[in-house]
């Protein structure tokens, strides 16, 4: 089925050097090195954590940028297409397309 979720559904947390899936608790990915603690792989680890929540936002786009088009909003004014264009090859990327 196009669409499908293929992976593990959030929510997602970080949890010291760890992001785990929450509910059930399940291990997603350790951030960077052992001996390497610094203020990048918590940044890292908080953008793998919200991946789930990120998806569903940029999902949810998608019909509102078709439908502005649909509407006859100024494609170029508004960048439409390009938009459009960047949100499906993103969506592809992730495997949900």
């Amino acid at each position: 089925m196009a669409g499908e979720t293929k992976h593990t559904p959030g929510p997602w947390a970080q949890s010291g050097a760890c992001v785990v899936a929450e509910a059930p608790l399940r291990f997603i990915a350790t951030i960077g090195a052992p001996s390497s603690r610094d203020d990048e792989d918590a940044a890292n680890g908080r953008l793998m954590a919200a991946a789930p929540d990120l998806l569903s936002a940029l999902k949810a786009q998608r019909p509102i940028i078709v439908a502005l088009i649909d509407a006859g909003y100024n494609v170029e004014t508004w960048g439409l297409a390009g938009r459009l264009a960047a949100l499906d090859a993103a969506l592809s990327k992730s495997g949900s397309a």
